[in-house]
């Protein structure tokens, strides 16, 4: 082993995700403890509201040729819930709009979530 160590670079994946992660835990906790929301609406406002901002943010960080956000970041926003987010972040500022494989992951985890929300309140309800 060299005398001196290589410097470990954190993933796009790791960083971006524990950022935007911690950024709607923080987000939900300040709702929560705010308007009296409950857990589950301030957990989905907040995921919504992050998933816009880095959606936006991947945008610039395309234009300005620099290290994207990685789709499974964007992909996983969705999957926690923020798809309204991504989606207004996809119309807004005209991001991934074109790309298909983006698209049929995007819209396969949104009809999931739909399939899943719907079996819960059938199961649950009936």
């Amino acid at each position: 082993m060299s005398a001196k160590k290589k410097a470990r670079r954190t993933s796009p994946s790791k960083f971006y995700g524990v950022l935007a992660a911690a950024l709607a835990a923080g987000i939900t906790v300040a709702l929560h403890e705010g308007p009296d929301l409950g857990w589950v609406v301030s957990w989905l406002v907040a995921v919504n509201v992050v998933a816009l901002l880095v959606y936006g943010f991947d945008k610039l960080q395309a234009q300005g040729q620099r290290v994207r956000v990685p789709e499974n970041v964007l992909h996983g926003l969705v999957l926690v819930g923020g798809w309204g987010g991504g989606l207004a972040g996809m119309v807004l500022f005209r991001h991934k709009i074109s790309k298909g494989s983006f698209q049929r992951v995007f819209w396969a985890i949104v009809i999931l979530e739909i399939a899943a929300i719907c079996a819960w309140r059938f199961v649950l309800y009936d």
